[in-house]
């Protein structure tokens, strides 16, 4: 019953609704209609969230008392010269000011990516740190770890051809570890990867390299809250969480990313509020996931010992609707991408990338008349709300993801059609992120296959394993251990009826 209750025609008017509220929001980026957190068009899109859970009655306990301050970049301007020639670069987002005469030095490489202060070699002091990005740490870290070596600057290079989609430093306050209250970055401009090969090879050949790194950083700080909603009904002893984020970067509406997900939510909540439960279902409406997973983040501080061992899975939606995309399944087995050092999977995640392939897979029979695959993996890289969940190493997680920037394979254009060669979502970050970006049929699938998670956990988690012991809060990464707990709206033990209808 509630896979009929998801409407396209709900779905649409959910996603138009944070359109307008897009274009009747006035940010200071040169005009541009944006959600950005803690902005007009992202406060306008909380209250909605609100009101729209309020409307189904008492079924749900609502929380919005997580604040969140969120770091807005007003100004992020940089210029980069290699001997004495200008190059093109893309600035860092939240990348200090430099003097005004620019911070000026010799190029010297990092090894292993700058992840470690160990990577930096003695003579990078006083000089120009020449970083390569990868995936086991964020720019963020290097530029710290580049600081603390002593380097005046950072150039970070791409890791694969061309330049950044975008380059963001993130907030710095995290790598604050001595709470000295100044930024721990340096002055940081980043490059194609073409660039910084040409530069590390010159190195390697003997030659020298001067730079001079000009930047113009400008932030500010904005209120902002998560909207958590718990079912009064159904076990707290037994919670599933579902969850994505509600604000969009400065550069565009986010209709798919991430409203797509957010909507697709909201509709399953309201149309829960018809049935009864056997375990308690929690929606998680994050903010600032665009800064730094803050939302998720603060959710995780915030949030008693005993109700986050009440959770016996994370389930979260990020872009569900993209343009050129695919039915993306988080992947929890590991089996479509390389496994990560960084990022380990928490136990009992890969049932639930099962039970989202089989979804696929029965509505691919019932659609197509194939019994075959239909889905693709979806890589955990720590890039959405999930990632605090998935830190604590307790909480089995999954999820679904339509597709970003990377481009659609030939044999997923076969599978599920599209341009083989695009980007899954070529508006991604981007202004053509808006109501007209959204593949609808993909939309009305996944907000299905969401709204069957729910049939499927909100009555048993036979699926999973059994739920396994907590890791203390001590044990969590410094900076959610140091976000201030207490208790919530939602704290509240035991189960409740609601004297509902039962799902079949």
């Amino acid at each position: 019953k509630l896979l009929a209750d998801i409407t396209e025609t709900a779905l649409i008017a959910g996603a138009k609704t944070l359109q307008e509220f897009a274009d009747a929001s006035n940010d200071p980026f040169d005009g541009t209609k944006n959600r950005l957190g803690g902005g007009e068009g992202h406060m306008a899109t909380l209250a909605y969230l609100k009101k729209e859970l309020e409307s189904v009655g008492d079924y749900y306990d609502i929380d919005i008392s997580q604040k969140v301050d969120v770091d807005v970049v007003l100004v992020a301007e940089g210029s980069l010269t290699l001997d004495g020639k200008d190059q093109k670069v893309l600035p860092f987002q939240y990348s200090p000011s430099s003097p005004a005469a620019g911070v000026e030095g010799e190029v010297v490489v990092v090894k292993n990516y700058g992840c470690e202060l160990t990577d930096f070699p003695a003579e990078v002091k006083g000089k120009i740190a020449l970083i390569e990005r990868n995936r086991k740490c964020d720019f963020g870290m290097k530029c710290t770890n580049a600081g603390k070596a002593g380097a005046k600057g950072a150039i970070m290079y791409n890791n694969e051809p061309g330049q950044l989609k975008q380059a963001v430093l993130g907030p710095w306050d995290k790598y604050d570890t001595e709470k000295t209250g100044k930024t721990p970055y340096v002055p940081a401009i980043s490059v194609s990867q073409e660039q910084g090969v040409e530069i590390k090879e010159k190195i390697a050949a003997g030659g020298k390299v001067k730079a001079v790194i000009k930047t113009k950083g400008e932030m500010t700080k904005r209120s902002s809250h998560n909207v958590v909603a718990t079912s009064k009904c159904g076990s707290r002893d037994s919670v599933v969480v579902l969850g994505g984020h509600t604000d969009s970067v400065k550069e565009g509406p986010g209709i798919n990313d991430n409203g797509s997900g957010i909507i697709a939510l909201l509709e399953t909540a309201k149309a829960l509020s018809k049935y009864n439960l056997k375990n308690a279902v929690r929606f998680g409406f994050w903010t600032a996931e665009e800064t730094d997973l803050m939302g998720s983040d603060a959710y995780i501080g915030a949030t008693p010992e005993a109700e986050l061992k009440a959770i016996r899975a994370y389930l979260n939606f990020d872009m569900i609707a993209s343009p050129n995309g695919v039915h993306g399944v988080y992947d929890a087995d590991l089996d479509d991408f390389k496994p990560i050092e960084r990022w380990p999977v928490p136990p009992g995640s890969a049932p639930i990338e099962k039970f989202f392939q089989d979804f696929f897979r029965k509505y691919h029979k019932e659609t197509h008349g194939k019994d075959e695959k239909y889905h693709a993996g979806a890589e955990l890289d720590a890039n959405s709300d999930y990632e605090p969940f998935r830190e604590l190493m307790t909480i089995p997680i999954g999820g679904l993801d339509s597709g970003r920037d990377k481009k659609k394979t030939e044999a997923e254009a076969k599978l599920f059609g599209g341009t083989a060669g695009v980007a899954y979502d070529k508006n991604y970050h981007g202004k053509g992120d808006n109501f007209a970006n959204l593949d609808k049929k993909a939309f009305v699938v996944n907000a299905k296959a969401i709204a069957a998670s729910v049939v499927e956990f909100g009555q048993s988690f036979k699926l999973l394993p059994k739920a396994s012991a907590r890791r203390d809060t001590d044990s969590r990464p410094a900076f959610v251990a140091s976000l201030k707990r207490g208790k919530t709206a939602h704290v509240t033990r035991g189960s409740v009826g609601c004297g509902r209808q039962g799902w079949a």
